[in-house]
């Protein structure tokens, strides 16, 4: 059983992830800047670990894999921009 971060695990395709890896007998850390589930992940909730943290610092990511002794990173964290007419 392998231990996985998930960046950005909070939103549509992070969710869709932990929950997949979990359905696998795989153990999750969701890695997101939001510090508490979605309502739409609600039975995630136990499940799953939550490292709050932000994709653009290497030193949270590293932080996470080191407290967690992650074997495998997901990343589908996204770096969203709002773009201004």
């Amino acid at each position: 059983m392998a231990r996985n971060l998930v960046t950005g695990g909070m939103g549509f395709l992070g969710t869709w992830l932990a929950r997949e890896l979990l359905n696998n007998g795989e153990e999750v850390v969701i890695f997101d800047m939001k510090r508490e589930l979605p309502n739409s992940a609600a039975d995630l909730k136990g499940k799953v670990e939550i490292f709050n943290g932000d994709i653009s610092n290497w030193v949270h990511v590293v932080e996470a894999v080191k407290k967690y002794n992650i074997d495998c990173i997901y990343h589908v964290a996204a770096l969203l921009t709002i773009a201004r007419p």
